[in-house]
């Protein structure tokens, strides 16, 4: 089988990503099962493909590294933990990465600095400065490659914006949910900012996202080995949002 660039690149088109599009990737590489030039062969074919018209996101998020015991996040050092292509994505050249302690996220291609802008001035994991959120107010699409559709993380957003009950009804005087974390930037400015953690677990709660495919359509395909699923970013928080108002434990199971 072929599995070079071309490969992926065709792959890709077939669920229906294009030139100019804007893009999230969330991503698990086994799942693609080896490529002829390892992680880069994937991102250079994402990069071809939607060209420079187009912007390119991968989450870099750190809270595996970034926490109570270590609270510092340093833009330029601090790992990604969500996989080995967004690793290397974040260290690609052209590659802006937005100043978040948690839940950083890696750009590139048109709008990069619009995207990354501000980020720093979010306290919650996904509010309204977070390249996702951005995402969607631009017509992104969210591509999801081996890794299921229940890791979408656009639906923290739609919870931190609607506050639901499961979510936030904890004590934000225990620091196990507000801790002031040190933030570096590009330029190795140093901030420290307060920023809210929000644990469903505590309250019994766990995300049942899954559920996303009973309310909307959801594109599904190959890349590689990889099963894959491309959805719209603002039907997502509109579908989310929407279901949230009528019942807001929709989204959760005990």
């Amino acid at each position: 089988m072929n599995r070079d660039m071309s490969k992926i690149i065709s792959d890709l088109r077939k669920l229906g990503i294009c030139e100019g599009d804007c893009l999230m990737v969330h991503s698990s590489y086994k799942s693609l099962g080896g490529i002829d030039g390892g992680p880069v062969t994937f991102i250079n074919a994402l990069k071809s493909l939607i060209t420079d018209k187009g912007t390119l996101l991968f989450p870099t998020f750190t809270y595996d590294y970034v926490n109570k015991n270590n609270p510092v996040f340093d833009v330029k050092n601090t790992c990604s933990h969500v996989g080995i292509i967004s690793e290397v994505f974040r260290k690609t050249e052209g590659v802006r990465r937005s100043v978040h302690p948690t839940h950083s996220i890696a750009v590139w291609g048109k709008d990069r600095d619009e995207f990354v802008r501000n980020h720093l001035e979010d306290n919650v994991c996904v509010g309204e400065n977070s390249p996702l959120v951005k995402l969607k107010d631009k017509n992104g699409k969210i591509l999801m490659v081996g890794c299921g559709i229940t890791h979408n993380t656009l639906i923290h957003g739609v919870e931190c914006f609607f506050r639901p009950p499961y979510a936030f009804n904890v004590d934000y005087k225990n620091p196990d949910y507000a801790r002031i974390y040190t933030c570096i930037d590009e330029e190795d400015n140093v901030f420290r900012n307060e920023f809210f953690h929000v644990f469903m677990e505590e309250n019994g709660f766990y995300q049942d996202y899954k559920k996303l495919e009973n309310l909307m359509d959801i594109k599904c395909g190959k890349i590689l080995d990889a099963d894959c699923y491309l959805m719209d970013a603002k039907k997502i928080w509109e579908t989310v949002l929407n279901k949230m108002q009528v019942d807001p434990y929709y989204f959760v199971k005990t």
